[in-house]
């Protein structure tokens, strides 16, 4: 059996996982959470098979999850980091404006399904975010190999 790593915080307030297999999507959602207080991005995600990967291993607070990703969906990835970590808010974008796709990824767990062309909307939930972070002496946990 080996030994649990030491836990160590890496960050202050509200820590937020990126999951968009676009890169230029990450960087544009990087560069509008940067300009929140207390919302730190702690990783990237490139498919949903890394977003749960990073998910059990930075244990963010917060996931911005792009539904429609390779390898596995975002639906399947918010699935399985909402069973094992049910306290992580997510909030799935989508290119698609779909009745069946919103249900489907909140059945997931997610909290809100935005378009990506409607940001704006992103503003709402950033502003809670940063907020709930001001609001409680919460940080972010990761867990570093030896």
């Amino acid at each position: 059996m080996t030994q649990s790593a030491p836990r160590t915080t890496i960050s202050d307030g509200f820590c937020v996982l990126l999951a968009d297999d676009h890169a230029l999507m990450r960087q544009i959602l990087r560069a509008i959470l940067e300009s929140y207080p207390k919302l730190s991005i702690i990783g990237e995600a490139a498919n949903g098979m890394e977003a749960v990967e990073m998910a059990a291993a930075l244990k963010p607070n917060g996931i911005i999850m792009d539904v429609n990703m390779p390898k596995m969906d975002g639906i399947q990835a918010t699935k399985q980091i909402k069973a094992a970590q049910p306290a992580i808010s997510v909030i799935g974008l989508s290119v698609i404006d779909d009745k069946h796709v919103t249900e489907a990824m909140k059945g997931a767990g997610a909290e809100a399904v935005l378009l990506k062309d409607e940001l704006k909307k992103l503003d709402e939930a950033m502003r809670r975010w940063s907020a709930d972070a001001l609001n409680q002496s919460s940080s972010c946990e990761t867990e570093f190999p030896d």
